[in-house]
C-alpha cells in the first residue's frame, strides 16, 4: 500500500509532468511516475484516481500531458496498470471528459481528440478488455464520436515480432511495448525503445555473467571434492600399509 511519503512523491511528479508551464515532455517526471506505479502494490490505482483528475482539468497543457503520463504508463507498467484503466470507474472519468452534459461542453477540442484517440487505440491495442470496447461503442452509438480517428503510429499496438526460445524479449509484455514504441514516430517513444533494448541487452549479459560464475563455482566445487577424495584415499592407503607393518 502506497505510504505517505509515497503519495506525496506520486503527486509532486504528477504535478511536475503536467505543468503548464512546461516547454516540452517532462521524461524524467514521468519516467519516475511509472517506475513509483511499478514499486508500490496499489501504484496503479493511486495513479489511475490522480490522473483521472488531471486529465479533467481545464488547463489544455496539463489535460495533454496528463493523456502523455496515462500512455506511458500503459507502455511502462504492464498488465496491472492496464486492467486498473479499463475499469469502467476510470473509462467513465475519460468519457465525462468528451460528452457534453459533463465536461464536454467546455473540456478544448484538442484534448477530448487526444482522449478519443487513446480510447479508439485501446480498442485495438486491448481487444481482451470488453469494457473498453463497450465505451467506445456507446460513445459512438450516442454520437459523441462520429467516426473513428486517424490514429498516430504510436498509438496502434503492432503485433509481437516472432520469437525463438532464445530471442531475449522473452516475456509478451515487453515483446508487444518493444513493437508498439519502434512504430512510433516520437523521438522520446524510440529513446524508450532504445533504453529497453539496452536494458534487456544488459539483463541478458547478466544473466550470462551469473550462470557463468555458477558454472565456473559448480566447477571449483568439484575440483575441490575430487582434491578432496584423493585426500581421503590416499590417507586410507598410508593408513592401511602402517596397519600391514
Amino acid at each position: 500500500m502506497a505510504t505517505g511519503d509515497s503519495q506525496t512523491t506520486f503527486e509532486s511528479l504528477l504535478s511536475q509532468a503536467t505543468d503548464p508551464n512546461n516547454q516540452e515532455d517532462r521524461w524524467d517526471c514521468i519516467q519516475g511516475f511509472y517506475q513509483l506505479v511499478n514499486q508500490e502494490t496499489d501504484g496503479p490505482q493511486v495513479a489511475i484516481r490522480l490522473l483521472g483528475h488531471k486529465i479533467q482539468s481545464p488547463q489544455e497543457k496539463e489535460a495533454l500531458q496528463a493523456l502523455t503520463v496515462l500512455e506511458a504508463c500503459m507502455n511502462n507498467c504492464g498488465k496491472r496498470f492496464q486492467s486498473e484503466a479499463a475499469k469502467f470507474r476510470f473509462l467513465n472519468e475519460l468519457i465525462k471528459v468528451v460528452t457534453p452534459k459533463y465536461f464536454g461542453a467546455w473540456t478544448p477540442q484538442t484534448v477530448k481528440d487526444r482522449v478519443t484517440e487513446v480510447l479508439y487505440g485501446w480498442t485495438l491495442w486491448l481487444k481482451d478488455e470488453p469494457k473498453i470496447q463497450d465505451a467506445y461503442s456507446m460513445l459512438k452509438k450516442q454520437g459523441i464520436v462520429k467516426k473513428d480517428p486517424k490514429l498516430p503510429d504510436k498509438v496502434i499496438m503492432a503485433p509481437p515480432p516472432q520469437r525463438t526460445t532464445e530471442s531475449v524479449f522473452d516475456q509478451e509484455d515487453k515483446a508487444q511495448l518493444l513493437a508498439r514504441l519502434l512504430k512510433s514516430a516520437r523521438p522520446e517513444d524510440l529513446e524508450t525503445a532504445n533504453r529497453l533494448i539496452k536494458s534487456t541487452i544488459k539483463e541478458e549479459q547478466e544473466k550470462a555473467e551469473k550462470l557463468s560464475k555458477r558454472e565456473s563455482t559448480l566447477k571449483e566445487v568439484e575440483n575441490s571434492s575430487k582434491q578432496l577424495r584423493e585426500l581421503l584415499n590416499e590417507h586410507t592407503i598410508t593408513g592401511t600399509s602402517l596397519q600391514l607393518s
